[in-house]
């Protein structure tokens, strides 16, 4: 090759990662639910190894409305959701709020509400604002009470397209609960990926994958399969290069939404069928996966290997039978690979058995070492090790002062883990003990997050950690070492 080919392949190929880039956000930002990596992961270090009394340094507070919403970050700005009228996390149930959805858009360097588009509810009146946005390029896509996908400018909040187009398709799924518990839009090359509206708990479950410019439907994949507390939660995961959409025990392609693998009877025990299962039926279900190169860890549960599936022909049992059968819980690690013709293969590598199984949330990975919560209330915690499951310790996250659980997934970076409970708390990535490091407080002056737990999961961009407390308001502390060895100096 000339000198002059040599330079022109190089000014190509560093175009075309320009352009490639052009419409991502920077390294540093955490632009979707659970980060960039969407494993709740960072990169960052540099990071203080433990916190003073009080907490790092808070740059700002905003006080916005309350939602089970967490935090994204990308070029400057914050976007979270909340719902006018909101009591609050746990608000009583005849307590219901009235306003609609909101996404906000906030000023990063000072916690200022820059815009919010506002999203009506006409169904359900106590949908909550769960879902977290997420952030593509010049596009934010948020999920509405109604169980609606809006996707808006980054610049002003103005509404670009909304799927379902009209009302009228809106109303016609009636009484709606779904979006309580649907994950947010996953953005996978040019298709934003959903939960359809009749994907809410105890229903059956379609996948929808639209255009992300337009929202022009291009496919669906629909299962009758109910959901595990969750909604069908999508993740992307790469194998040699290739990526795949993982769902439960089917991996999809990502341009079509066609099957390409099955994998749940691999990991079944002879006991149990290639049937579903909720509530102890028999079956088999994942849920709730963290991914990391081609390993997915994934929560299941699963019919008792001490009962095995009756006979065919066999009488049914009654409901009281099948209501007293016990499902066995735990978390499952599977490895993806290409076998010699090219086709996807899934591999189990271990699988860990606790009498309880995370309830909604991912476990989440940090060096070497797994931690996810455990159980409907969250009161304990679990580490592992990823590479043999072996359980390294269990901690009762209640017994800290103010705490009563940990709903939402942790977040690793720099040998450390941060916990958003009732404050944010800092553990270290240590297999012998859990070890706390620092708490930071989620209290305004006059508003206090509660004794409860979130759902709120923490966020970290360059240095700043973002959280929320139950009535709302956002937070930003600056975890930098250097910024804080830099003030005692002073």
């Amino acid at each position: 090759m000339s000198l002059i080919n040599r330079k022109q392949t190089v000014v190509w190929v560093l175009g075309f990662i320009g352009v490639f880039y052009c419409g991502l956000s920077r390294a540093d930002d955490w632009p979707t639910y659970r980060g960039s990596r969407r494993n709740c992961t960072s990169t960052e270090t540099g990071l203080l190894d433990a916190w003073p009394e009080g907490g790092p340094k808070l740059l700002w507070e905003a006080k916005l409305e309350p939602g089970n919403s967490s935090t994204v970050i990308a070029n400057g700005r914050v976007f979270c959701m909340g719902r006018k009228g909101e009591k609050g996390w746990n608000h009583p149930p005849a307590n219901k709020p009235e306003g609609p959805v909101l996404l906000y858009c906030v000023d990063r360097s000072n916690g200022n509400v820059l815009w919010t588009h506002e999203m009506p509810i006409f169904l359900e009146a106590d949908n909550s604002a769960m879902n977290t946005p997420g952030v593509d390029g010049d596009r934010v896509y948020a999920r509405g009470g109604n169980g609606d996908v809006h996707c808006v400018s980054v610049k002003d909040g103005k509404l670009l397209w909304r799927w379902p187009k009209d009302d009228e398709v809106l109303k016609k799924h009636g009484g709606y609960k779904g979006t309580i518990y649907a994950p947010d839009v996953l953005i996978a090359a040019d298709l934003a990926i959903f939960c359809d509206l009749g994907s809410g708990y105890n229903c059956g479950q379609t996948l929808m994958a639209v255009h992300k410019l337009t929202g022009e439907l291009v496919w669906q994949y629909k299962r009758l399969m109910a959901p595990s507390y969750d909604t069908l939660k999508p993740e992307l995961i790469t194998v040699d290069d290739k990526r795949y959409l993982l769902i439960d025990n089917f991996a999809l392609d990502i341009a079509t939404g066609k099957e390409v693998l099955c994998w749940g009877d691999k990991a079944l025990t002879a006991a149990n069928s290639k049937a579903y299962t909720r509530g102890g039926e028999t079956g088999y279900i994942g849920y709730a996966n963290t991914v990391q190169g081609n390993m997915a860890f994934m929560n299941f549960s699963r019919a008792s290997a001490q009962d095995p599936p009756a006979p065919e022909g066999a009488p049914k049992e009654t409901a009281d039978q099948s209501k007293a059968r016990k499902p066995e819980r735990g978390l499952l690690a599977m490895r993806f690979e290409h076998d010699k013709n090219g086709a996807l293969a899934a591999r189990k590598q271990w699988e860990w058995l606790g009498d309880r199984g995370s309830w909604v949330n991912s476990p989440v990975l940090g060096s070497g070492y797994l931690i996810m919560n455990l159980g409907k209330d969250g009161s304990d915690i679990v580490c592992l090790d990823s590479a043999t499951g072996k359980e390294c310790w269990m901690y009762r996250i209640s017994r800290l002062p103010n705490v009563h659980c940990l709903y939402s997934e942790p977040l690793f970076a720099d040998g450390k883990f941060f916990l958003s409970t009732t404050d944010v708390i800092m553990i270290a990535a240590d297999p012998k003990a859990f070890r706390m490091l620092g708490r930071a407080p989620l209290r305004g002056s006059d508003r206090s997050s509660g004794g409860g737990g979130t759902y709120h999961a923490p966020a970290l961009s360059d240095g700043q950690l973002f959280a929320r407390n139950n009535t709302g308001s956002v937070f930003c502390f600056d975890i930098r070492k250097e910024v804080a060895e830099g003030s005692a100096k002073k």
